[in-house]
């Protein structure tokens, strides 16, 4: 079979906010090479977990949602 589509583009090109960790995961998924992917589904899955565990993107770091507004935080709850 000939190859389907072009070259993989970094997803950073197109969302640089995202972290590189998943960047690497997704590039990894979409891999020419059979032996360059994911094993099986468990497999990408334990990657994607373990990259999720890893710093928090840029925008979340800062005070938790409860200081930035408690009126709200009563009013949901």
């Amino acid at each position: 079979m000939r190859q389907r589509f072009d070259r993989y583009v970094p997803i950073a090109r197109a969302r640089p906010d995202l972290p590189a960790w998943l960047d690497a995961v997704v590039a990894r998924t979409v891999a020419v090479k059979p032996r360059a992917r994911f094993g099986d589904a468990i497999e990408f899955a334990h990657e994607l977990e373990a990259g999720s565990r890893r710093a928090p993107p840029p925008a979340l770091r800062g005070p938790p949602f409860y200081e930035r507004d408690p009126l709200l935080v009563w009013k949901l709850a």
